[in-house]
């Protein structure tokens, strides 16, 4: 196989990018009813909503470990 240079890199990287974008896009417009919604795809949303929790406006006055 050939090795690709920096320009077909970059378009490569950038189809995948798109392809993310793709899945999560049809999760927000359909939830449950998406083709993407798979278990493994419910386990990240709870995973990121964790992460995400510190910044939350709920969470915003409480004060975080260091």
């Amino acid at each position: 196989m050939p090795e690709l240079d920096k320009d077909e890199r970059m378009l490569a990287a950038a189809r995948q990018i798109m392809e993310q974008y793709e899945v999560v896009l049809s999760v927000l417009a359909r939830g449950e009813n998406s083709p993407y919604m798979t278990e493994e795809f419910r386990q990240r949303l709870v995973e990121v909503e964790e992460e995400l929790a510190p910044y939350t406006i709920a969470n915003r006055g409480k004060a975080q470990p260091v």
